[in-house]
């Protein structure tokens, strides 16, 4: 069984954090979470609404970073072509699945499940969404 890790986004404070503790709803939806502050480690006790929470893939890049939903990364193929592709990390319901969206020209234009390829050996994580938007804009 993969291990089951958590980030979460702190919207109101624009930054990334650790998340220590989940609270549920009768139905089963997540209300509230404990996170950890950067830099000092402090708890604090937030509404799911100032959050957005990312999940751990199960997977690591060739450097050994651990890869989240909403993190950007770029494939490079292993062969002697030098082409690369850059993306972000989702979650697709539909297929139950994470899934690797690869942007063109500022645009998703397909999705890889992730799992499909090697990105212990080809994926680098260079950023994540909320902190690196531009990463995959049109260059």
């Amino acid at each position: 069984m993969r291990e089951l890790k958590i980030r979460a986004w702190h919207k109101p404070y624009k930054q990334m954090c650790n998340v220590s503790m989940l609270q549920f709803d009768y139905d089963g939806t997540i209300c509230a979470a404990v996170i950890i502050e950067k830099p000092l480690n402090d708890q604090r006790f937030v509404k799911i609404d100032d959050l957005i929470i990312e999940q751990f893939t199960g997977l690591k890049d060739k450097n050994g970073t651990e890869i989240y939903e909403g993190d950007i990364i770029v494939q490079k193929s292993l062969g002697s072509n030098k082409s690369e592709c850059r993306g972000k990390i989702t979650y697709k319901e539909d297929h139950a699945a994470f899934m690797f969206e690869v942007y063109e020209r500022g645009k998703p234009v397909m999705w890889l499940f992730l799992n499909e390829f090697n990105p212990e050996k080809t994926c680098e994580v260079i950023g994540n969404i909320h902190e690196n938007p531009e990463l995959l804009e049109e260059k």
